[in-house]
């Protein structure tokens, strides 16, 4: 039954938190490794991945196991297919008072670009506004890599609230290979972090859930930068640096219908009239008058002379990849297969099962398979393990089944 652990963090208040972090796949949990590590304030986090060793060794407590654990090969309909099996235990890992979700994932591979759509679409289905945060892969990876991740992200955006889309090769192109993986991590992490802290931070002039939400709901593409500036034209420097961003594409960002703005300064140095009236002009850069703006102003003393703009800009109705492929919101259909042109298309493979009879095979209805806590951490004693409390089996005809009693 070793396949069949859950891992369930005892609630350490009572207050749940209403933002989830969710990182899939590898890539996916790699970020949400980072940002665990990073902190973030007041947001519950999973990873959820078909690798049991790489769930094993994230420090993130909560951990949701695909399939048997030895991951998907690289293959997203394997990826999917076990998403499938495993639909009743993410619904029940999502269904803990989580209002909104960041869904982290690396497109291209196996399981972040397989599983990853039907996470969103679960979540979709029990009311849970959902973004999508995604790394398209480095231009080495190869044009059937990048292929895979485009239609990985088109079938992603069929259930999403928003799209935030991280161009890998706009991360420092000047970092040797180990390093742009980490940094990957790193963009990945603090966009999630920026985002989650508007509403998990209260601030001077607050920006709570309802606005958050107001602006991500039905956003669309979506564009996310932060920027950091002092000196005489530091308003101007800062919001420039924001749009220097790899969530910023070479194509045109104006066209926004909503603006999320987050701003922290220090009490002593917080913005001035004129400054304020400078950032308004600044934003036009992005929407016009018919923009809806939502902004916050956050006292961080320790900014000191420095300015942090943070631009959340929603609406877009398309997103331009590195090899020309245009993404358009509303035409988006859910894809088996995409490839370059003359590459053979992969046929659809069904991931091997064992030779055994049904009761021998039976498993939890929601093929919940999530690993136990390393025993390592320090975590350990917070930590309730237990096999579901009842399971169904039934051979290929329905004609035999089996039900289970809860372990602990």
């Amino acid at each position: 039954m070793e396949d069949e652990l859950i891992t369930i963090p005892v609630a350490q208040n009572t207050e749940k938190p209403i933002v989830k972090v969710m990182g899939v796949g590898g890539g996916g949990c790699n970020s949400a490794n980072f940002l665990y590590k990073m902190g973030i304030a007041n947001a519950s986090m999973l990873v959820c991945n078909t690798d049991r060793q790489s769930l094993s060794k994230s420090p993130v407590p909560e951990k949701l196991q695909l399939g048997s654990g030895d991951g998907a090969g690289g293959k997203p309909n394997i990826a999917k297919q076990y998403a499938q099996e495993s639909k009743e235990a993410i619904k029940a890992a999502l269904s803990d008072g989580t209002q909104m979700l960041f869904l982290l994932a690396g497109m291209g591979g196996g399981t972040g670009t397989g599983a990853s759509p039907l996470v969103a679409e679960i979540a979709q289905e029990i009311g849970i506004l959902t973004v999508g945060i995604v790394t398209t892969p480095y231009n080495f990876e190869g044009k059937v890599k990048m292929a895979k991740a485009i239609t990985g992200i088109r079938n992603l955006v069929s259930h999403l609230d928003s799209l935030i889309v991280i161009n890998n090769e706009k991360i420092a192109p000047d970092v040797n290979f180990f390093e742009a993986f980490v940094k990957m991590d790193e963009v990945v992490a603090s966009i999630t972090k920026s985002i989650v802290e508007i509403i998990t931070i209260s601030s001077k002039v607050n920006t709570d859930f309802a606005d958050v939400k107001n602006t991500l709901t039905n956003g669309k593409v979506t564009i996310i930068g932060t920027g950091k500036a002092h000196g005489e034209n530091r308003v101007t420097q800062a919001f420039e640096n924001a749009l220097d961003s790899p969530v910023v594409n070479d194509t045109e960002i104006r066209g926004a219908k909503r603006i999320l703005l987050q701003i922290n300064s220090s009490t002593e140095n917080s913005l001035r009239k004129k400054e304020l009236d400078e950032l308004g002009d600044l934003l036009k850069k992005i929407g016009d008058d018919s923009v809806e703006i939502q902004w916050g102003m956050r006292p961080d003393e320790s900014m000191g002379e420095d300015v942090e703009i943070t631009i959340v800009a929603t609406g877009y109705e398309s997103y331009v990849f590195d090899n020309g492929e245009i993404l358009n919101w509303g035409d988006s259909q859910p894809i088996i297969v995409s490839q370059p042109e003359n590459t053979p298309v992969e046929p659809e493979v069904q991931p091997e099962r064992p030779s055994v009879s049904p009761i021998q095979h039976a498993q939890p209805t929601s093929e919940a398979r999530v690993v136990e806590q390393a025993p390592t951490t320090d975590q350990d004693e917070n930590v309730i393990i237990f096999t579901p409390s009842s399971f169904e089996e039934r051979d290929e005809d329905g004609a035999e089944w089996r039900r289970g009693r809860k372990e602990r």
